[in-house]
């Protein structure tokens, strides 16, 4: 499988998980296909992802496949739109240093030098969001 149909099996799931009421598919054993799609997304550079800090998400651009289990990204320049609703702008100038994540063997991308926790940073391959937790 190559990058791209790694990120087309997402999208296509994506889609049918959306259309599962309609078309009368099994939404829940779509979800388990879904999570073992995303799992296996093989990393690109230039593809948007997203660092998740507890509440708060960075969008990131994966900027070098060091490995297939090691990848460097940066985050992109973003400007909070509405505060309320925790909608932002994404650009695509990239800022800071560049991070380094490790693929784990459960299948999580989390910052290399972190344990593998649900209090780690992690990283999600399938789609780019920013949001700022205006309570924190």
């Amino acid at each position: 499988m190559t990058p791209a149909e790694s990120y087309e099996r997402v999208a296509k799931l994506t889609e049918r998980i959306k259309n599962a009421y309609k078309t009368g598919e099994d939404a829940s054993a779509l979800r388990k296909e879904m999570e073992l799609a995303i799992r296996e997304i093989i990393p690109e550079v230039g593809r948007g992802c997203t660092e998740i800090l507890y509440s708060d998400r960075k969008a990131c651009t994966i900027t070098e496949v060091l490995s297939p289990r090691r990848i460097a990204v940066r985050h992109n320049r973003y400007r909070v739109v509405d505060w309320e609703q925790g909608e932002c702008e994404i650009f695509p100038e990239l800022e800071g240093a560049e991070q380094i994540f490790t693929k784990r063997k459960n299948g999580w991308w989390v910052e290399e030098g972190q344990p593998t926790s649900e209090h780690s940073v992690l990283l999600m391959l399938h789609y780019q969001h920013a949001y700022h937790d205006p309570h924190f």
